[in-house]
């Protein structure tokens, strides 16, 4: 088999034509997990991801930039409410796993009974899930928050939960003997201590022959006899995020996986899989709320992991 490659815009010139038996819309935490799989099964796969490519080589010096480059709306997307609540989205290759802080939790065991209680799912009793966890949690270096990097902050918030008798302890992230605890995570990571998509899942789909289009913007899914037959999108500079050049993938089989929101954008975009009148409906977030305080000491709460520990008493 040979070896995938990825294709950056600047590097196009004319128009795209691809065929595969997949196709992948999206890098991120599904798209990429779903390209790597598929590719080591022996099928043939081409990922489109609307951002770019960035590595610390490429990481960008300033934080706005990184506003500018891996985010979508540059990080301003919103719930709208009272108050609006801002959604951060990653577009980038590794989507917003790269420009996350990097928070790895297994479904809980609760919920996972309750999927099969409620909705008859099978295959998802806790036991059944662990194997899988499993091997998630090592492609990805998944690993509890060392004291080096944990920082002052989260080192009292522990020292509190402790003290009360709160069930607490480090969180597990995606990241190795890279990460220094700079605490930027969600500017992605200059030093790829974060193992985001782009460095775990997205080398091994390569590895099994995946080709890898980056700054390719999936914008119509192909139908014919009722059944999903290619994407047609462009190819972007980018720069200035205006289309330069066509791509279009044939196929057999479309995966969506462009995140919470633009995979139902995109299905009501082409007016495809609604019958349910449930596509975009039922988004749940989880808003965070800041608590601070006054200490007789320097906390200096910038420096480690900005998640690094949590209390799950309650």
């Amino acid at each position: 088999m040979s070896q995938g490659k990825i294709f950056e815009g600047f590097e196009i010139s004319s128009e795209v034509k691809e065929s595969a038996e997949v196709c992948v819309i999206g890098s991120g935490a599904g798209g990429a997990v779903v390209a790597k799989e598929l590719a080591e099964y022996g099928h043939s796969v081409v990922l489109l991801e609307e951002g770019g490519k960035w590595t610390k080589e490429t990481y960008p010096k300033e934080p706005i930039e990184v506003f500018f480059r891996m985010y979508r709306d540059f990080g301003a997307t919103a719930c709208l409410g009272k108050p609006p609540i801002l959604m951060p989205i990653g577009k980038a290759l590794g989507g917003s796993t790269k420009v996350n802080s990097g928070t790895c939790l297994r479904t809980p065991n609760k919920v996972l009974r309750r999927w099969r209680r409620e909705f008859g799912i099978e295959g998802v009793e806790p036991e059944q899930m662990r194997p899988y966890f499993e091997r998630v949690e090592k492609t990805v270096s998944a690993t509890p928050v060392s004291s080096q990097v944990m920082g002052r902050n989260n080192e009292i918030f522990l020292k509190g939960a402790k003290n009360l008798g709160y069930s607490c302890g480090p969180l597990i992230r995606n990241a190795d003997e890279n990460c220094h605890g700079c605490g930027i995570c969600t500017l992605g990571c200059p030093n790829d201590g974060k193992r985001s998509t782009d460095l775990s899942y997205i080398p091994k789909a390569l590895e099994f022959g995946a080709k890898v289009y980056v700054d390719a913007r999936a914008e119509k899914i192909l139908v014919k006899d009722e059944r999903a037959s290619g994407v047609e999108g462009s190819i972007l500079d980018r720069k200035t995020g205006r289309a330069k050049n066509k791509i279009r993938v044939n196929c057999k089989l479309v995966v969506l996986s462009a995140g919470t929101i633009h995979s139902p954008l995109l299905l009501k975009k082409n007016g495809l899989a609604n019958s349910s009148g449930q596509v975009g409906r039922n988004l749940r977030i989880h808003p965070g709320i800041r608590v601070s305080a006054v200490f007789d000491q320097e906390i200096a709460g910038h420096l480690g992991v900005p998640q690094a520990a949590y209390v799950d008493e309650f």
